[in-house]
């Protein structure tokens, strides 16, 4: 199953890296994103954390970010689309195992998710002195591999709600933009309301965001054991429903046959 899984793995990683659009996206965009967001914000603090640099606080919550691109966008896009093409049913009637190519779908995400971090941590020490301390990288690996496993699994899981290859990209915007506005990634919502707070306090997003504040921002983000603890729960949660209802051939020949 492992060799079956690397090779599907490098299959992955071949046909993300002759994707320039989708190593943009995945990898640079976030990068953007921090650069544009501090160098509009400027030296401002934020008062609601006490008083933590824009810039400490915005880190973390756009690594959030492409993390949550890289393992749940994309893994719900691309498997969409192979299921949509056909390739799902034609790779199960290999001896590819499914195992494998969960395991290979969770290593590309897993190897997108770090090119993103360790891109946007060296533009934060280099741009912005910011640096996570060698005692806290640990806990940064941990968050990293835990929430990439969860988010992937929870990508796998809301392929059964995506109809059609089209209908793919904006389905999965429309599960994680309300939720990085209710997990505060773009606007503290400390003082917003507390039902807003709550729905961001239910998803793994803001769990994971806390987390990696915490590494960055002494005394901030809370207790990081809790955050990774919700993260694993929602991603059993994934996993369980992945298993669950997956499907691997096209929706136009599941309704065909009903």
């Amino acid at each position: 199953m492992l060799n079956r899984g690397f090779h599907q793995l490098r299959y992955e990683l071949l046909s993300f890296v002759r994707d320039p659009a989708a190593i943009f996206f995945t990898v640079a965009l976030p990068v953007l994103m921090f650069f544009f967001l501090v160098s509009i914000i400027g030296p401002a603090t934020v008062d609601l954390r006490n008083g933590i640099s824009a810039a400490t606080y915005y880190l973390p919550f756009v690594l959030t970010l492409g993390v949550v691109a890289a393992a749940f966008f994309n893994t719900a896009v691309q498997v969409t689309t192979l299921r949509e093409l056909g390739v799902l049913k034609r790779l199960r009637s290999t001896p590819a195992s499914p195992q494998g190519m969960v395991l290979a779908w969770f290593g590309t995400s897993l190897i997108t998710s770090l090119l993103i971090v360790v891109a946007l941590l060296l533009l934060a020490r280099l741009a912005y002195g910011i640096s996570i301390g060698a005692a806290k990288l640990p806990l940064v690996a941990l968050a990293l591999v835990l929430a990439t496993a969860s988010f992937t699994a929870l990508g796998l899981a809301i392929t059964r709600l995506i109809p059609s290859e089209a209908a793919a990209l904006p389905l999965a915007n429309a599960v994680v933009l309300p939720l990085y506005l209710c997990s505060g990634l773009f606007i503290p919502t400390e003082e917003g309301p507390a039902w807003l707070r709550g729905i961001g306090e239910a998803f793994p997003i803001r769990h994971l965001a806390e987390a990696l504040l915490g590494t960055v921002a002494p005394h901030q983000g809370g207790d990081a054991i809790v955050h990774l603890i919700v993260l694993a729960v929602w991603g059993v949660v994934g996993l369980l429903l992945a298993i669950r209802f997956f499907q691997w051939t096209p929706s136009r020949e599941r309704a065909s046959a009903q």
